[in-house]
């Protein structure tokens, strides 16, 4: 997960990061989110990860507790048809059982693959951030994404 994480700090824009975090740094972070809320990783028959998918708490604060952000990452080099699809509906599944109630995606708005695979997942967009991030040169504005996946209610 590391590597697929450190190629799009390199080559992408779809994380606004400049430098990786030393592998160590980065496992520890993983593992802080995955004691809250589910992760998923997806790997071929010889053990190459193909990918991975988390939810993380969108803020720390009580009122937020029913949502989550999405987080995924696929392998650059070793795209299948369907792993993204899979991984999400996987976590998917798991916060619908954890009862929670709304999914956010954050997107890049140049990354027009990602936001044709949110849309086909049903996410819809509720805000544009305008030049929010600058990275490789120039400014990008980002997608907010929300699917609901249990009715509202009150607690």
């Amino acid at each position: 997960m590391y590597k697929i994480y450190s190629y799009y700090i390199a080559n992408s824009t779809a994380t606004f990061e400049y430098e990786k975090p030393n592998e160590a740094e980065f496992s520890k972070e993983l593992r802080n989110e995955l004691n809250c809320l589910p992760g998923f990783i997806a790997y071929t028959d010889n053990d190459i990860c193909l990918g991975y998918a988390y939810a993380s708490k969108y803020s720390y604060e009580k009122a937020y507790e029913k949502t989550v952000r999405l987080t995924i990452y696929m392998n650059p080099h070793h795209h299948q048809k369907g792993g993204s699809s899979k991984l999400y509906d996987y976590l998917e599944q798991a916060l619908t059982d954890q009862g929670i109630i709304q999914m956010l995606a954050s997107i890049t708005a140049s990354n027009l693959a990602s936001l044709k695979f949110h849309k086909k997942s049903n996410f819809i967009e509720i805000a544009r951030l305008e030049k929010l991030g600058f990275k490789m040169g120039e400014w990008h504005d980002e997608v907010l994404m929300r699917k609901q996946i249990n009715p509202y209610k009150n607690f």
